[in-house]
């Protein structure tokens, strides 16, 4: 396997200089064609394994440094002036600005960084041109592409009622979204056969901040490099190109963005305790959510999970989901089944902290907050969907629960 040259020549041979490496966020933005005017969420996450989010102007982020005592990443695309807390989801996303791969050096995947950079110059040639930045994350590479906007193949995202016609509705971006992560796993698997990358191509992805420092494990400064013969892509030479490699989504079929509707703490707890047989006991839970809640295979489930999408937090946040939407289809044993999973949660967290099994520890608070917050998000889609809380009656007017009684 030949040593990447993307540091030194272009996709065309021509010599490719890096701009400077000491760059902050904002050098990086205004490389990637953010306007002043647009806003993108910086995210954090403290020692302790505390997660905060807040939403600024490029303007703002001029001088701004990130901080080099936690961990920090940044939204790869702008997000509605609608927002007002969090990082928003694909669904606040006002324009799509960057094309990004997030390539890390792991166990059953890419296995150095010379695969990572050789991944980055085969996408460089299929696409014509080299990336605009290059981050080395501290334990990859995430390489981003700039995408222009030209009024007849706008990357502004058609708003619901869908006049602008020069425009893409989000779902048709959402589905690119996920052949662009397609192809890349076809360029990682020319590069490691069988090697697996995440699945992580969402139009509201966060990804490591310039300036700042991974600390993941040892601590690993996020180094930043700008090329000035980048060009831009259009929305429909990426098309193309996704049409000639045959791109398939990766993940597989894009489903609907689910419609979220605001919800806060109490909100979430008169919504549970509103769907028909949330109060069931064990005895009484509904024989599917019975088989999969069991309270040693949670233990079991995050106790295994790793540091990427299959970690502890997101197959907790997974469950919550599942149990969520199982509830608004008559299953029994809606506050059960959280408070199995928040417990399974809160005892992989403690063993953890004991040195008794490995991962991220996060302290009881952090981890109690994780779960509110996957109920939240949840139940706000439940709402979305207009999911009725008002219980099931049969043909006699009694609430109808299916139940293991008798089973």
């Amino acid at each position: 396997m030949t040593n990447s040259t993307l540091s030194r020549t272009s996709p065309r041979g021509r010599r490719q200089n890096p701009v400077g490496t000491e760059r902050n966020l904002h050098d990086v933005l205004s490389a990637l064609g953010f306007r002043s005017t647009e806003r993108i969420s910086i995210n954090t996450k403290a020692r302790d394994g505390r997660f905060s989010s807040r939403l600024c102007q490029v303007s703002e982020l001029a001088d701004w440094l990130a901080p080099t005592d936690r961990d920090v990443w940044f939204g790869a695309n702008p997000i509605a002036a609608s927002v007002v807390r969090g990082r928003g989801t694909d669904c606040d996303v006002t324009r799509v600005r960057v094309l990004f791969a997030d390539l890390d050096v792991k166990d059953g995947g890419l296995e150095t960084m010379d695969e990572c950079r050789e991944v980055v110059d085969k996408l460089a040639r299929i696409l014509g041109t080299p990336p605009a930045v290059m981050v080395e994350s501290g334990h990859g590479i995430q390489p981003y592409w700039r995408l222009t906007s030209p009024r007849v193949a706008s990357t502004r995202i058609a708003d619901e009622s869908g006049t602008a016609t020069e425009r893409w509705p989000r779902q048709t971006w959402r589905e690119v979204y996920a052949r662009w992560g397609g192809l890349i796993h076809q360029v990682a698997q020319e590069v490691r056969p069988g090697a697996r990358i995440d699945n992580v191509y969402d139009l509201s992805r966060v990804l490591r901040c310039p300036g700042s420092v991974n600390h993941k494990a040892a601590p690993v400064s996020v180094i930043t490099h700008l090329y000035d013969s980048a060009r831009s892509l259009n929305r429909d030479q990426l098309l193309d190109v996704l049409d000639d490699r045959e791109a398939a989504p990766l993940g597989g079929a894009v489903g609907p963005r689910s419609v979220r509707v605001p919800t806060g703490w109490a909100d979430a707890e008169a919504w549970v305790n509103a769907q028909p047989g949330a109060g069931a006991d064990l005895d009484s839970m509904s024989p599917y959510l019975r088989r999969k809640f069991n309270y040693g295979d949670l233990v079991a489930e995050f106790v295994r999970g790793t540091d990427d999408e299959r970690s502890a937090h997101n197959l907790m946040r997974n469950r919550v989901n599942h149990v969520v939407l199982s509830s608004t289809e008559g299953n029994a044993g809606l506050a059960l089944c959280l408070n199995l999973v928040c417990a399974a949660y809160l005892e992989v967290m403690e063993r953890r902290r004991a040195g008794e099994v490995a991962g991220e520890a996060r302290s009881e608070s952090v981890a109690l907050g994780d779960f509110k917050r996957a109920v939240l998000g949840a139940v706000s889609v439940a709402r979305g969907r207009h999911n009725s809380p008002m219980p099931l009656r049969d043909s006699s007017g009694s609430i109808y629960i299916r139940t293991t009684q008798g089973a």
